[in-house]
């Protein structure tokens, strides 16, 4: 669907100026048969899909907590309007009941829905889908729990012992009022705010979860950090949260790598080590994160400074191998002396002599 709406895209933008280019009058008449109205519905209904594809490729936030309520938005979006054309209704009905079959969906991207506090009590699913994102999530919470019973009895009693009350966690927790912008997608998807106050229990992190009224700082804030915020609060789903969220909901990420990786072994680096590769592939993908790294330690600028004093040598100090150099001409100059010498004795012992003192 991204290449059909590039191309309707592309049509759309040069439509105006078509009439004026073309003069064959067959082209014309077909250029006139087309309903513009009608391409216009085609973009607006295949843009959905491109911003979904676009959000769910995201590299440096989570992206596994949106396809659950993406897909069943463009469920709903799929559904005829009774102002669509034929063409749109036969469209939209078609991939209505692809979508179910094609998108599948497993046991984590449920769970991972209800970790983010917008969405977590899934007013935008079906009640079917509702349900079971909350068993899956509930029979993780009780395994784990199981397995660290003892260690999170003892941080609760610390927690409260300095603090409050567990149940006092949600005054904690600025609450966003504003209402979500109708024109972003995903703002879609959100839960409608609710004004009722309701006491948490504290028995239970699900509940306390859902019951409360944490939220995001803002929009735009990563919801790992949203979750390093509560790991007091909800431990359990505090180490659900850092092993779900890290998973990318597409891969098209490690596509990208792969498309750099053909780039970095060419016909004139084919004997490059699967090691080597891979560091060059780490470094690429990581570049500006090891950057921000070493320039907030220091560490870049003191590799700078030892390169070019590894390379320069100190002043005064002549390099390695223009001591090698100085010392081979000195024995150069020393044997071309010895040899000069050696020829003035030898054309010494070669002089002939005459009687009458004349050298020749």
């Amino acid at each position: 669907w991204c290449s059909a709406y590039d191309m309707i895209s592309s049509f759309i933008d040069v439509y105006p100026d078509l009439n004026g280019v073309i003069s064959d009058k067959s082209r014309k008449s077909i250029l006139a048969g087309i309903d513009f109205d009608e391409t216009l519905a085609f973009a607006k209904y295949l843009k959905y899909f491109v911003d979904v594809t676009e959000l769910l490729s995201a590299e440096k936030t989570p992206t596994m907590h949106l396809v659950l309520p993406f897909k069943q938005r463009l469920i709903n979006l799929s559904k005829p309007d009774t102002n669509d054309p034929n063409s749109i209704i036969k469209l939209k009905k078609y991939i209505e009941n692809q979508i179910p079959t094609y998108w599948e969906l497993d046991d984590i991207h449920y769970m991972a829905a209800v970790l983010h506090p917008k969405m977590k009590h899934l007013q935008i699913c079906s009640n079917k889908d509702k349900k079971k994102a909350y068993d899956l999530l509930k029979k993780e919470i009780n395994k784990r729990h199981a397995i660290t019973f003892k260690e999170n009895t003892c941080f609760y009693i610390s927690a409260h012992q300095i603090n409050a009350p567990v149940g006092s966690a949600t005054s904690l927790q600025p609450t966003l009022t504003t209402s979500p912008d109708s024109n972003d997608f995903l703002s879609e998807c959100f839960d409608q705010i609710s004004t009722a106050a309701i006491a948490p229990n504290t028995n239970d992190e699900l509940k306390r979860y859902l019951q409360s009224n944490d939220n995001l700082i803002h929009d735009d804030e990563d919801l790992l950090i949203f979750w390093k915020r509560q790991k007091v609060f909800y431990p359990t789903m505090y180490s659900i949260a850092c092993e779900i969220l890290i998973v990318p909901a597409t891969n098209t990420a490690a596509e990208r790598l792969f498309s750099a990786s053909g780039k970095t072994i060419t016909n004139t680096r084919t004997r490059l080590a699967t090691e080597k590769v891979d560091k060059l592939m780490f470094i690429k993908k990581n570049l500006l994160t090891l950057k921000e790294i070493f320039v907030k330690n220091g560490k870049l600028h003191d590799a700078h400074t030892q390169d070019n004093y590894d390379a320069t040598g100190k002043k005064g100090e002549k390099r390695s191998y223009e001591d090698d150099s100085d010392d081979d001409n000195e024995n150069d100059n020393d044997d071309d002396n010895e040899n000069d010498n050696g020829d003035d004795d030898n054309d010494d012992d070669n002089d002939i002599i005459f009687t009458d003192g004349e050298t020749v």
